[in-house]
């Protein structure tokens, strides 16, 4: 790939410099900006990470959090501000590698906002209108863009690294598998009219996608084999093979005379679950 071609395709025209002097600007994890960064908010941030460039787009993400612990896309369109060139030897790293580390500093936009609704024309085409312009790079495939303003460092990339979109085996995120079915748990009778109340914790082993092992580290017996069977009925998809852990929080409340005695449950499956009965007062 060219300079020029390079230049272009980053939109950087014009002088600055990037050096190790500049290394002690203090810098935040990618995730963490990106996750806080709302619809309409243009954010400045300090952030180290890997730029890579395409003929098609120009990303930057951070190769330890190949995805983010909140649910955000773990990656962010670039461009440069007017005025910005990239040094001369960052531009042959990125001609050849296509990549390097660096730290920019700038500005981190969010999506637009939602625009208004347009009642003249009909829903679609209205909601089509609403929702331009929100996402940015190539097709609109980023939630957010960073603006740089200064390249603060930068340095080639190991080729041991992951390229963008690849996650190496030791450091692939221990996501938790997804279930695709489940029966609702209930608080056991025999523990509801005890008053037992308390969190259970169970390591859970699944095999092409079925529970063949629960077992219980933390909790009340009578609890536990509620949360045990609960957790017996749980199915994933047939190539699931997974270990981890669950909580369950049994939790009982005091209610009105006639009302609704029914469990009340809050599902995060697999990892917890949280069974609200109503206390038994008589």
């Amino acid at each position: 790939m060219s300079a020029r071609r390079l230049a272009g395709l980053c939109l950087a025209v014009a002088g600055a410099s990037a050096g190790a002097a500049a290394t002690g600007s203090s810098t935040a994890r990618l995730c963490e900006q990106l996750g806080q960064t709302s619809a309409g908010e243009r954010r400045p941030v300090t952030v180290s990470g890997i730029y890579a460039v395409s003929f098609e787009f120009a990303v930057f993400y951070d190769p330890e959090e190949p995805e983010c612990e909140m649910d955000v896309q773990p990656a962010t369109s670039v461009e440069f501000a007017p005025g910005l060139r990239l040094d001369r030897p960052l531009v042959e790293i990125l001609e050849e590698h296509y990549r390097a580390y660096v730290t920019f500093r700038g500005v981190l936009w969010g999506p637009a906002p939602v625009g208004e609704d347009d009642e003249s024309l009909p829903p679609m085409f209205a909601y089509a209108n609403r929702i331009g312009g929100r996402r940015y790079g190539h097709h609109g495939a980023f939630r957010t863009r960073l603006v740089v303003e200064e390249v603060v460092d930068y340095r080639p990339v190991p080729s041991a690294v992951p390229h963008f979109g690849e996650v190496s085996p030791s450091r692939r995120p221990s996501a938790l598998p997804v279930v695709v079915s489940a029966q609702l748990p209930r608080y056991p009778d025999a523990a509801q009219r005890a008053g037992l109340e308390g969190r259970v914790v169970l390591d859970v082993t699944i095999e092409n996608g079925a529970v063949v092992r629960v077992e219980a580290t933390e909790g009340d017996r009578i609890l536990a084999g509620a949360a045990a069977g609960s957790v017996q009925t749980w199915k994933f998809e047939s190539h699931v093979d997974a270990t981890f852990t669950t909580t369950f929080d049994f939790r009982l409340e005091p209610r009105a005379t006639g009302s609704d005695r029914n469990d009340r449950l809050e599902l995060a499956l697999p990892s917890r679950v949280t069974i609200t009965g109503a206390a038994n007062r008589w």
